[in-house]
């Protein structure tokens, strides 16, 4: 009588303490960055790390981006958000995300300053807090 009534508590006790397997749910995500918009109909923007055109190397482009704080920013994120819309005005308060868009667009603010009129090779990285943007930015003749 003993050993059932053993055996039926710790039957009890070590069955009641199951953990509870939850799966993540299913997401899925989808952007574009359009080139032209970003860089101009003048700047030539490529993934592709053989042209078709002579240019002179100016140098490695390097962007990084990483999610943090900081001070009260309003900024333009163009990222066709199903619920706000495109293109619109969205204030970031205390933590500003790291965002590929602006990354593009410092990459080629970057190398405009640095004299080139395209980037090739361009990568881009996003991965949860990071951006990281790279290229070779060049002068075409």
């Amino acid at each position: 009588m003993k050993t059932t009534i053993l055996f039926c508590t710790l039957g009890i006790l070590l069955s009641a303490c199951t953990p509870r397997v939850t799966i993540p749910p299913f997401i899925q995500e989808a952007y574009m960055l359009n080139y032209n918009e970003i860089a101009g109909p003048y700047f030539l923007i490529t993934e592709s790390n053989s042209v078709s055109f002579d240019y002179i190397g100016i140098g490695s482009l390097v962007v990084y981006e990483k999610s943090g704080g900081g001070d009260f920013v309003t900024t333009t994120i163009k990222d066709n958000d199903a619920i706000y819309g495109s293109h619109k005005n969205k204030e970031l308060k205390g933590r500003r995300n790291a965002n590929i868009h602006s990354a593009l667009e410092r990459a080629v603010a970057e190398a405009k300053a640095a004299g080139g009129d395209a980037i090739i090779n361009l990568k881009t990285n996003h991965e949860g807090d990071y951006v990281t943007i790279t290229g070779m930015v060049v002068k075409r003749k």
